[in-house]
């Protein structure tokens, strides 16, 4: 209750009212979320009962930029869609944005704070979008121009989330989806994303125009400015890249999109893949075509986490000092401290310890000796 108060006292009567309705719309409260769930699927039961025979072969995906991360986040999104399409049966989805509308906001301030309205545009058009390309069972996808255009879009078509009707707002973790790592429980579930021809095509170009001959490894860094305790740690991986350039592999940086121009100072004499930074499907075929790929806790990380066809390591997913990777946050996801996703294959692994030269070495090292040392799995 003195939280409650402290926070009026700091934000005003303003915010109090906009949290209780969106308590109300978006509960966060699993006491909250019961009853208003709990109501809202005794509603859409009812309703569908009255709702046209007209049965269509698409499970329409509501990503309202109004709740939604505008991040690499979208590739959970896209996975449980899938998954949700096909357990009913369905052909495919299709991926419906729904504008933010108006631009006050009193989400995330910790991220609100760093990326503005004009961050966040760049990422919907240079990552979001294309990234839901990059899902085979996407079979389309909506950018409505206006919110109240939802409400008669949604009439009548089978929807996920399953409570969404534009008024009562839902991305993932409901309790009927939870999360993608809940639900997605084991191997070869969903086709999940894939890079296209095209995209692989230039691949190869450039490793012949470039002479590359090795197996690829790629290191993909992280140095937001936000939760900056996720960040690479830049010195240890320039020794591991050392490494790996006199153990003859072809070390491959793909840098942090908002530091692409700056990288090349800190690997010189390395290849810094700049376009992975700015094209979502040159970076997935980049990792298709690599032997392995390193990252750590990161947002591109998911582009391989949900790829059969990407072998990688993710190195320090329990960052000390991150506030987002904590034990609380990975045990509500419904994953287990210590071990690899459960959907993971042999070859895509998870690190829980500290990206120091010394760790990294032995997950690489571990790797060879369970894969071989050829681009061939």
């Amino acid at each position: 209750m003195f939280k409650i108060i402290e926070k009026i006292r700091r934000n005003g009567f303003q915010w109090f009212f906009w949290r209780l309705k969106s308590e109300l719309r978006t509960p966060s409260k699993p006491i909250a979320a019961n009853i208003v769930d709990g109501f809202l699927s005794i509603r859409k039961k009812l309703l569908k009962i009255h709702k046209s025979s007209h049965e269509d072969e698409l499970l329409y995906s509501i990503f309202d930029l109004k709740i939604a991360p505008i991040t690499f986040n979208i590739v959970d999104f896209l996975i449980v869609s899938e998954y949700e399409a096909n357990k009913s049966g369905k052909k495919g989805f299709v991926i419906v944005f729904v504008p933010e509308g108006n631009p006050l906001s009193y989400g995330w301030e910790d991220y609100n704070s760093i990326f503005d309205t004009e961050d966040k545009l760049w990422k919907f058009t240079n990552i979001v979008l294309p990234i839901t390309l990059l899902a085979p069972k996407c079979e389309g996808i909506y950018v409505l121009p206006r919110r109240a255009d939802v409400s008669e879009f949604v009439k009548n078509k089978d929807v996920f989330p399953y409570l969404y009707d534009s008024v009562n707002l839902r991305y993932l973790g409901t309790k009927e989806q939870g999360s993608v790592y809940r639900t997605v429980d084991q191997p070869n579930l969903v086709e999940g994303l894939r890079a296209n021809k095209r995209g692989l095509d230039y691949i190869l170009e450039w490793q012949k125009a470039n002479v590359i001959q090795k197996p690829i490894v790629t290191v993909t860094l992280r140095q937001s400015d936000f939760d900056t305790a996720r960040n690479s740690n830049i010195s240890e991986w320039l020794r591991f890249v050392r490494y790996l350039q006199e153990s003859d592999y072809y070390p491959v940086i793909v840098p942090e999109t908002d530091k692409a121009f700056v990288t090349q100072d800190l690997f010189p004499g390395i290849c810094i893949f700049r376009e992975g930074a700015w094209n979502m499907g040159l970076r997935l075929a980049l990792y298709e075509s690599s032997y392995l790929n390193f990252f750590v806790s990161n947002g591109p990380s998911a582009l391989c986490y949900f790829n059969s066809k990407c072998s990688y390591v993710a190195m320090n997913m329990l960052a000390e000092g991150s506030f987002v990777d904590t034990e609380e946050a990975y045990i509500k996801e419904g994953v287990t401290i210590g071990n690899d996703f459960k959907f993971a294959l042999p070859n895509q692994r998870l690190n829980w310890q500290p990206d120091t030269y010394e760790n990294i070495l032995m997950e690489f090292e571990r790797f060879i000796e369970d894969f071989g040392s050829s681009a061939q799995r």
